[in-house]
């Protein structure tokens, strides 16, 4: 058997209405050396049915089942049966871009040193009309308050890439489209940059990152997948969109109700590298920690307000002058009736005190 070239893991679950028109994102790719593991996590819907028709059709469309073990369970079969040079993540509500594929392969083989590349994305609803493109630094806030080259180390155009001819680049892509690449774990420990649809992935360096965690059933599986990916590799960036990535569903990991779940798994992913010799300063290490139990408190309030107070005390340890941790730990403290009160006579009291600043916001 002929290995492909890029194995693209395609994780789904109860997606029968969508997941053809990704695998047709898929089926008009200017670059066809690639297989197709799509992994049905236990769907209880038609999908079954659609695969059969899209295997018959396509020998290179391999169709998995299995017991429903959540997506990272899923992306890990996937990636255990996978056959490729590189490998690519794309969830079956997401539509690919038809260039995708032969741009980054192309990159990644001028590139050698480079063993993650993603790319930006343009959003759509659930009906597949266009939202917003560009999406990436809207949804992925640790790139805020930084300036485009954010967070890489060099910057240059495909055109001047050595390597990389003319013929090399689709011509729905610019010669003076921006990559950029670099190391770049430590910025990463301060929160996620990297969109999973969009990503092509060496082989080899999928097999030395391991497993997606698969007790991160709910959220946060893949910042701790790429997070290790940034520890071990110089990675890329290709600053234009290669995907339509479909918001708005409830069936979604990104979905509030998971907010939860994303913050306790983004301190389990961060605590291994706080530590690490020369990455981050003690202020960071601080700053990261209260902002990790912050997060984590602010979205524990309404279930368990003991933990939430332990976690926003934890916070306030490590910066005790944050105003938005005291107002949450009084909120938490605090019965809802009471806070008006309260807040009134501290200002009475202290007017310029940051425990009343802090309580301004409160609402009852």
């Amino acid at each position: 058997m002929i290995q492909p070239t890029v194995s693209i893991v395609v994780p789904t679950y109860n997606r029968a209405h969508l997941i053809e028109e990704t695998l047709a994102s898929v089926a008009v790719q200017t670059f066809s050396d690639y297989e197709v593991l799509v992994i049905d996590d236990g769907s209880k819907d038609n999908t079954a049915e659609i695969m059969k028709r899209w295997c018959d059709k396509d020998s290179r469309i391999r169709y998995v089942q299995q017991p429903n073990g959540g997506v990272s369970s899923a992306r890990n079969h996937g990636l255990r049966i996978a056959q490729g040079e590189f490998v690519a993540f794309l969830d079956s509500d997401d539509l690919w871009c038809p260039w995708k594929l032969e741009m980054q392969v192309a990159l990644m083989r001028a590139m050698p040193q480079v063993g993650m590349l993603w790319t930006n994305m343009d959003t759509i609803d659930e009906q597949g009309q266009p939202l917003t493109p560009n999406y990436l630094r809207t949804m992925y806030s640790s790139y805020e308050g930084h300036g485009p080259e954010y967070p890489f180390q060099s910057s240059t155009t495909l055109g001047e890439i050595p390597g990389l001819t003319a013929g090399h680049i689709p011509a729905d892509v610019p010669p003076d489209t921006v990559i950029r690449s670099g190391r770049i774990l430590r910025e990463m420990v301060f929160g996620n940059l990297v969109h999973t649809s969009t990503v092509l992935l060496r082989q080899s360096i999928a097999k030395q990152v391991g497993p997606f965690d698969e007790s991160m059933r709910r959220a946060g599986e893949d910042f701790d997948y790429h997070l290790r990916t940034c520890s071990l590799t110089e990675v890329a960036y290709l600053d234009r969109s290669s995907m339509k990535y479909r918001i708005g569903m409830q069936d979604q990991i990104t979905c509030p109700e998971n907010n939860i779940y994303f913050a306790r798994s983004f301190l389990i992913s961060i605590k291994p590298y706080l530590n690490t010799p020369g990455l981050l300063s003690s202020a960071d290490q601080r700053h990261i920690l209260a902002s990790s139990y912050r997060w984590l408190g602010e979205q524990l309030l309404d279930q368990s307000r003991v933990e939430a107070i332990q976690c926003l005390l934890k916070s306030w340890y490590n910066e005790p002058l944050r105003r938005d941790t005291v107002k949450l730990l009084i909120k938490g403290v605090l019965p809802l009736r009471m806070l008006r009160g309260v807040r009134d006579a501290l200002r009475r009291a202290w007017p310029t005190s940051p425990m009343t600043s802090g309580m301004h916001a409160v609402k009852s």
